[in-house]
């Protein structure tokens, strides 16, 4: 009755549900649920001084209610007035309310990870929550908001591949799909009027590192779409987007300028995260997309480090397809001939890995590899020294034992004239620290090629 006669004042006050929160912590959450608090709480996520305070009392109403079986009544109820929220996240979004959409957000996360049983259990009665936050996740053009979905993403993942609930997995899919499509969008470095604009976050390092770090995430997230709807299926949209950028911009490209480059570097980072759940007999999709990658503009700074990345995390699945290798390998080699860092660091990462799972492979270029190794080396930093070292000693390692002296020696002696040259020359610290590198390259190499026996 108290709550019934409510000034207008009070009933958006900010306290008022802050103090119906705290006595959440004693009062069972159906007691709260079947009163008129309910419709208080409700109203006040109506109005822009209490949005906040209610949004997090009925989120906290959703988390009390994690064990489903037990509090079925109270979800009966609070389901509905949850689902009320979603017709308000167009609006937040198109008012640019924030913290709004943000507090919606939340509420539909903290039910959807309390419930997420129940969505496993009945999908068709808990669908509409999970269009509601896939709405969410859609509308979220400066991914605000987002992350908050990731948990309940997972769990219902984790239950969706049981084969238990095989039937919900069967009805959900299609929303897994529309997720994948989400995420590519987002996935997307930011705009430039400039297409040949690298740095997109105007010098902020902390806000780039920021935004690199969200993208992994969202990548656990690709992978939890990929088990559910499975990886062929995940991949064919990478597909599809890579062919409508060459559609749309591919022939718009020049050796200067990439147009809308974000559109295509985001389904192949996707392509990326998803790599270690592709299994190497897939044949097909991905002999659709290697063909495509080696296209990639090889100008574009971040366009290069992205197939560098796909190429490396698919080595595995290239042994087994050895017509990609030579085309795949020659864009990694090529990719060395660049000033930039970081383009070096991605390429010797993936030149060891292609040495080490395509080993057999790589014994006829042997030879040539040598000469390549000698020019290189200085090139790199030392992480990347060693990773192409250790490249090329695998490769030495798996050839015919008769072959053994003849291709230590082409590779050792360039080895030792550097190591007795700068011996020569050491006289000041750094030329002896110098020397100390060398000669760790060298019993590196001998390390590598005694392990592979």
């Amino acid at each position: 009755m108290l709550v019934l006669n409510l000034t207008a004042a009070a009933a958006v006050n900010p306290q008022l549900f802050e103090c119906i929160t705290s006595w959440l912590r004693e009062v069972p959450v159906g007691v709260i649920a079947k009163s008129p608090l309910l419709d208080a709480i409700m109203n006040g996520l109506s109005n822009e001084v209490s949005l906040q305070a209610a949004a997090e009392c009925l989120g906290v109403m959703c988390r009390e209610t994690k064990d489903v079986d037990e509090s079925i009544e109270t979800i009966q109820v609070l389901l509905p007035r949850v689902l009320q929220l979603r017709s308000r996240i167009r609006g937040l979004v198109e008012q640019e309310d924030t913290e709004g959409f943000k507090a919606i957000t939340r509420v539909l996360a903290d039910a959807g990870d309390s419930w997420t049983l129940l969505v496993a259990r009945e999908p068709t009665h808990f669908r509409p929550l999970v269009d509601a936050l896939l709405e969410c996740c859609a509308r979220d053009k400066d991914r605000d908001v987002i992350h908050y979905t990731f948990t309940f993403w997972y769990e219902l993942k984790q239950y969706l591949t049981l084969e238990h609930y095989i039937e919900a997995r069967v009805q959900l899919v299609d929303v897994f799909a529309q997720l994948v499509n989400v995420l590519l969008k987002h996935l997307e470095y930011p705009e430039s009027d400039d297409p040949n604009e690298i740095d997109l976050f105007d010098g902020d390092r902390e806000l780039e590192e920021k935004f690199r770090e969200f993208r992994h995430l969202m990548g656990d997230t690709l992978k939890d779409a990929c088990e559910v709807m499975r990886v062929s299926e995940c991949l064919t949209i990478v597909l599809n987007a890579i062919k409508k950028w060459r559609q749309d911009y591919g022939s718009m490209a020049t050796a200067t300028s990439v147009p809308h480059w974000q559109s295509l570097e985001a389904p192949v980072f996707a392509m990326r995260a998803m790599g270690r759940m592709v299994d190497k007999s897939e044949n097909t999709v991905l002999p659709q997309i290697m063909p495509l990658l080696v296209q990639i503009p090889a100008n574009n700074e971040k366009l290069r480090f992205a197939a560098i990345m796909a190429f490396g995390r698919y080595t595995e699945w290239t042994a087994a397809h050895p017509e990609f290798l030579e085309r795949q390998f020659q864009y990694i080699i090529a990719s060395f001939q660049t000033d930039s860092q970081e383009i070096l660091r991605a390429a010797a990462q993936a030149f060891k890995y292609f040495c080490v799972d395509c080993k057999d492979l790589l014994g006829p270029q042997v030879v040539e590899l040598q000469a390549f190794y000698n020019q290189i080396l200085d090139k790199l930093p030392e992480a990347s020294r060693e990773e192409i070292t250790e490249g090329v000693a695998t490769v030495v390692g798996a050839q015919k034992a008769e072959d053994a002296f003849r291709l230590l020696k082409l590779y050792c002696d360039p080895l030792l004239q550097r190591l007795m040259d700068k011996a020569n020359n050491a006289v000041e610290n750094k030329a002896k620290l110098d020397l100390a590198g060398e000669f760790f390259f060298f019993s590196f190499f001998f390390q590598r090629i005694q392990e592979l026996g």
